[in-house]
């Protein structure tokens, strides 16, 4: 398991641990699979949700046959024979009822088995993942592109190089601003000229 192997985790190279990274997500990806298909086969199978109700109508179906032949004056048994006849439908149901719980605890049992692997796995992907972030080489790494300073002559002539595009666009608004002013000045001559000709 990684997370075992996460303490010694200093002393790995950051591709190692990028090695172990990629596996633990391969499997957190297998799980995640997995979990999704059992999910879909318990949500789908209508035998894992009405196992119950099917032996309760087939032990009320044996019953009510029996009572329905009393009625209407059929040859019923009695004693040990309406025993028996009243026991083989409740036999029945119990071993229908067994079998159904078997394949219901089946089900539900690969459904928990795939989330217990599917934690296992984000688990121990977080634990790597952890480890590459902590990891000295990744320390040394990222602030060594991140330590040079910046000439001050290069920033100087950067703001330089911005003031003079702010003066730039200021001066392009001002020339919008009166072109623009001359052409409503000339669409309202137009305008005049057109009314006076008419």
């Amino acid at each position: 398991m990684v997370m075992e192997e996460a303490p010694a985790s200093e002393t790995k190279s950051l591709q190692e641990l990028a090695i172990e990274g990629q596996r633990a997500l391969e499997a957190t990806v297998q799980a995640a699979h997995e979990t999704l298909a059992s999910m879909n086969e318990v949500l789908c199978n209508a035998a894992l949700w009405s196992t119950s109700s099917s032996t309760s109508s087939t032990v009320t179906n044996a019953t009510v046959s029996a009572s329905a032949a009393s009625v209407s004056g059929a040859p019923t048994n009695t004693g040990a024979s309406a025993a028996s006849e009243t026991a083989t439908p409740r036999t029945d149901a119990s071993k229908s009822n067994a079998e159904g719980s078997s394949h219901q605890e089946a089900g539900w049992g690969s459904l928990d088995e795939a989330r217990v692997r599917l934690r296992s796995s984000a688990t121990s992907l977080k634990a790597v993942i952890s480890a590459i972030f902590n990891s000295p080489q990744m320390r040394e790494d990222i602030p060594a592109g991140l330590s040079d300073k910046t000439d001050p002559a290069e920033i100087e002539k950067l703001e330089e190089r911005a003031s003079a595009l702010r003066e730039e666009v200021e001066n392009k608004n001002r020339l919008m601003k009166l072109l623009i002013d001359q052409l409503r000045e000339l669409i309202h001559d137009i305008s005049m000229w057109q009314s006076g000709s008419l």
